[in-house]
């Protein structure tokens, strides 16, 4: 599937018609295939080691951000590329190096986020 702007009338939630939308729809494997390298990027620059090839990395998108409790975000650190560009908060278990987790905002208008395991 290539990339195409299309237009969707938007409701909000009350029923109100906000008109004509434009949306983007974009390749979903690429898409996951980008996040997946980020996650493998950005484990290797916050930790200094790769993450182990054998571990697997699931992606998932998210329509609004993720609410974090007081306990999940103390268990979290936190970073931005170029301010709201790029943000994101990740944590890894200390005693199993091939579980982390990965939380990321673009532009504050699409979220996604993802984990390793083995």
């Amino acid at each position: 599937m290539t990339s195409k702007l299309v237009e969707r009338y938007c409701f909000t939630p009350a029923g109100i018609n906000l008109g004509p939308q434009s949306f983007l729809n974009w390749n979903s494997e690429a898409h996951t295939a980008v996040l997946e390298k980020i996650v493998r990027g950005l484990y290797f620059h916050h930790f200094k080691e790769l993450l182990n090839p054998m571990a697997k990395v699931k992606i998932q998108w998210h329509a609004k951000p993720i609410e974090l409790s007081v306990e999940d975000k103390s268990q979290l650190s936190f970073s931005s590329v170029g301010g709201e560009t790029f943000e994101y908060g990740f944590g890894r278990d200390p005693n199993d190096k091939s579980l982390s987790v990965w939380l990321f905002s673009f532009y504050r208008r699409h979220w996604a986020g993802g984990h390793s395991s083995i």
